[in-house]
């Protein structure tokens, strides 16, 4: 996993921090939002899930969990709470559905599918 917004630094256990050990200004984030939600349900057709960041219908995510492989899914659509399409999903712990032809878990992670 990668964790967004995390420079991997050596921590000041044995000496106090010098100058160049030091964050002041200038670091240039950028969040790469690889965690999009949790899986709360799955009927046999669409994913319920609790999104975390932003994705859109086009999107290609991943979905794994401790009894589901990873494997990849193209967003096709998202439904809101209503059943309403939607394009994208933008609000935090919104409950959106998605289609899905293969089983996943409850509490499964999706994240967006690594570039390579």
């Amino acid at each position: 996993f990668r964790c967004a917004n995390r420079d991997s630094v050596e921590q000041f256990f044995t000496k106090k921090p010098g100058v160049e050990e030091q964050y002041y200004s200038g670091r240039d984030e950028v969040s790469n939002k690889d965690f999009l939600g949790v899986v709360l349900d799955y009927d046999g057709k669409e994913i319920t899930l609790e999104q975390r960041n932003y994705f859109k219908v086009g999107d290609e995510i991943t979905i794994f969990g401790p009894n589901t492989k990873d494997f990849n899914l193209k967003v096709k659509s998202i439904k809101n709470e209503n059943n309403e399409e939607i394009d994208v999903a933008n609000h935090p712990k919104e409950i959106i559905k998605i289609p899905c032809n293969k089983k996943v878990y409850k509490n499964d992670i999706i994240r967006i599918k690594f570039k390579d």
